[in-house]
């Protein structure tokens, strides 16, 4: 045990059973940590061993399992985390990863991650601090969006969001829409196979942790130090930190030939330049948002200021995002993109399958294989972003028609 907690880790694993509202510790094997390197490598052993195959992703038996790895929370280390479960879209073994603080707090408040298996009764949230675990009442933050579930704990803890990082779910997990996704820190997501729907199998709204006072203890910290100012040295020169983000990267892309348009239907990009961020930038109010020990400006918070949006707020989306909600479907507006990105950010939907979805509708829709009836009165025409907000909505909701598209594509 004294091994593996000098290299990186705090040698436990919280354990929480909802059906029996009981948590415990799990020590963490020496030997597994090596040879299952990293969150993704413990979670996926965890699951192997635990979830056996006719175990159905919507079964209480199935596992969502949350984990940092050996850098979490170390300094120049990072803040992401792992969520390993069998995902709603494959049936089969999920990995999704998020950034932000999660995984930093996670090893703060003396874990190396979760394993949550059953299903509460009613909706519930854990609230881990000081190296125990409360299982919470969650019924007044049933219905809420991803971002409105922050601000609700930020008030129920009576702690501003800086002291804790919340893994939250919003409708689309709730009802189990097969590419529900995780939403940390309000802006990081942990996005594919429907990792959000598992938590709404459970009806387990979110997963808050409070940042601790465990440290972290490394094997070489004179290395370590050294290895992260070299990467941050080399970083300074990399388009991320450079473009401050990835997304200034629509007119070299267009260049290429390689930006996604109207569903890969043709590569005429002419019109999108505008969702490059040279050109939205100059025009809307930027505020820096940051991971654990990340010092570049590549994230941020974006506040429209002109146009039908003016006075929105909201993520920044990075490239796919701003793709996908523009180019893919025939959408050359950027404040436009902004706004549906975040509304898929907030009702819980990973914004690349739902993209994609609607991409898939629009064509649909322009070859006659779909009509407005058919689409509960919606008219998915090519760039037609409010009618895309309201499919999402709809989806979320499982409404209509969105009870056959939150099956996904």
């Amino acid at each position: 045990m004294q091994d593996i907690m000098s290299r990186g880790y705090m040698g436990k694993v919280l354990r929480v059973d909802l059906t029996k509202g009981s948590s415990s510790d799990v020590i963490l094997n020496d030997e597994i940590a090596r040879k299952y390197l990293g969150g993704s490598g413990l979670g996926l052993w965890y699951l192997y061993n635990e979830v056996t195959p006719e175990v159905k992703w919507s079964d209480a038996e199935n596992r969502f399992i949350a984990m940092s790895g050996p850098l979490g929370g170390t300094i120049g280390g990072t803040g992401g985390y792992s969520v390993i479960t069998k995902g709603p879209l494959t049936n089969g073994a999920a990995s999704s990863q998020g950034m932000g603080y999660w995984g930093a707090f996670i090893k703060t408040a003396g874990f190396d991650g979760v394993i949550v298996q059953g299903a509460a009764k009613d909706w519930a949230y854990l609230y881990i601090h000081d190296g125990a675990v409360e299982i919470r009442d969650a019924k007044h933050l049933a219905g809420k969006n991803t971002w409105e579930v922050q601000e609700c704990l930020e008030k129920d803890l009576g702690k501003p969001h800086t002291k804790f990082s919340a893994m939250t779910i919003g409708p689309a997990g709730e009802n189990l829409v097969r590419f529900a996704c995780v939403v940390s820190d309000r802006g990081h997501v942990a996005a594919h196979n429907g990792v959000g729907a598992v938590m709404g199998s459970k009806r387990l709204k979110a997963i808050v942790v409070e940042r601790g006072n465990s440290k972290v203890k490394v094997w070489d910290r004179k290395l370590l130090d050294q290895l992260h100012k070299g990467t941050m040295e080399t970083m300074k020169s990399r388009p991320l930190n450079l473009w401050k983000g990835t997304q200034p990267c629509f007119i070299p892309f267009g260049k290429l030939e390689i930006i996604p348009v109207k569903n890969y239907t043709t590569h005429e990009w002419s019109g999108y330049e505008s969702l490059d961020a040279t050109h939205y930038r100059q025009q809307f109010m930027l505020k820096r948002e940051t991971c654990w020990g990340c010092p570049y400006d590549h994230l941020h918070v974006i506040r429209i200021t002109e146009g039908p949006y003016k006075g929105f707020e909201g993520e920044e989306p990075e490239y796919e995002g701003m793709a996908g909600c523009g180019s893919l479907i025939g959408n050359k507006d950027a404040a436009a993109a902004i706004v549906l990105s975040n509304e898929a950010d907030w009702l819980g939907l990973d914004v690349n399958e739902s993209s994609w979805l609607i991409a898939w509708l629009m064509e649909c829709f322009e070859e006659g294989l779909f009509n407005s009836q058919d689409l509960g009165g919606l008219e998915m025409k090519w760039g037609d972003v409010e009618s895309s907000r309201k499919m999402l909505r709809k989806i979320a909701y499982r409404e209509g028609i969105g009870n056959t598209l939150a099956e996904g594509v």
